[in-house]
């Protein structure tokens, strides 16, 4: 029994190492919390890094679909632009085309000048004489009549024992006329002159 006390007291009283003393002004307390911000400051930093390249993905993302709706709407706007210019074209051809049209020049009296070739004279003494004639009319005016269009130009013939009114017709450059008689005084001399033209 008293061996057995002493091995144990004896082996309570053998030196122990010593641990080394913590820093200056650090207790063994603030070492242990000292370790956690540096833990928390890596896993703070890799939630930053991952928040930054998520961020770079969403507006590259972001950048692509408004390239393409700019890309598009350029095309859109081009194509547009083409179909307004075709537009301005056929329409100024159009207008082009409507201004050249020319519309046909319609006569008036002035236009015409008319003289009588006599044919025929008989005459009556004291009771007048009865001439045969025919017109020569010719066209003075300014402006060209048209070939297809056909007018009918009313005259009056003076110098008879009354004025007598009678028609041609004139197309282009080719009258149609017929003789005609008229009774005068003795001696007369007869003219016409161009009252009124007629379409047709």
């Amino acid at each position: 029994m008293a061996e057995n006390s002493d091995s144990s007291i004896g082996a309570e009283n053998e030196p122990k190492a010593d641990l080394p003393p913590p820093p200056p002004g650090i207790t063994e307390s603030d070492s242990a919390v000292a370790a956690t911000p540096s833990d928390q400051g890596k896993s703070g930093w890799i939630k930053q890094n991952l928040v930054v390249i998520a961020v770079g993905v969403v507006a590259l993302l972001v950048g692509v679909g408004i390239g393409g709706l700019a890309f598009g709407s350029s095309n859109g706007s081009s194509g547009g632009g083409s179909a307004s210019s075709k537009s301005t074209v056929t329409t100024q051809r159009q207008a082009t085309a409507t201004t050249t049209t020319t519309i046909a020049y319609v006569p008036v009296p002035t236009d015409f000048q008319i003289g009588i070739v006599e044919t025929r004279r008989s005459c009556f003494g004291s009771a007048g004489c009865n001439i045969t004639f025919q017109i020569d009319p010719s066209y003075v005016g300014t402006s060209s009549l048209s070939p297809s269009k056909t007018y009918t130009v009313v005259y009056q013939v003076n110098g008879g024992d009354s004025p007598k009114t009678a028609n041609f017709t004139i197309t282009g450059s080719q009258a149609s006329f017929r003789e005609d008689t008229i009774s005068t005084p003795p001696g007369a001399n007869l003219s016409a002159v161009a009252t009124r033209v007629l379409p047709g």
